[in-house]
């Protein structure tokens, strides 16, 4: 009988053990909601940030001229704040969410074709296709179906 009571002690503890564990890993707090570490989630990042960051890749991979780069960075907050109220407004629809992206995406390609040159426009909307598509092949995402916390 001694022996079968340090045995439940022993297994009790280690699952006290474990339990702790995964307590503490559960409420370590996940950058970017579970997506690729460095990023952050849209919603967690200020309109300002993702207008810099845009910017900016846009000067790396356009070569903005010096006169380009505020026209460019006014576009890029203007619609970094439509999206982050939007976001916001219409969090947990998310057919409404997709429209709304879909129109504000659309409305900043226009306003990029006043700033930019001809060929600056062709490399920035191929580029945005190509985001787009990477968009659409990630998969399902948290709470869907497939997706963490999916069926």
């Amino acid at each position: 009988m001694n022996s079968f009571q340090q045995l439940f002690k022993t297994v009790g503890l280690l699952v006290l053990l474990l339990s702790g564990f995964n307590l503490m890993h559960a409420q370590t707090p996940q950058q970017g909601g579970g997506e690729r570490q460095g990023r952050r989630s849209m919603r967690n990042i200020e309109p300002t940030e993702m207008a810099e960051r845009q910017t900016q890749r846009m000067v790396e991979d356009l070569a903005l001229s010096e006169a380009q780069i505020p026209a460019v960075q006014a576009v890029n907050l203007e619609f970094a704040e439509m999206m982050k109220t939007g976001m916001t407004e219409n969090r947990g629809d998310r057919q409404a969410m997709m429209g709304l992206m879909t129109d504000i995406r659309a409305k900043r390609m226009k306003a990029m074709k006043k700033v930019l040159t001809k060929e600056q426009y062709k490399a920035f909307r191929k580029a945005e296709i190509e985001r787009q598509e990477a968009r659409q092949n990630r998969g399902p995402r948290g709470g869907g179906p497939g997706g963490p916390g999916g069926e």
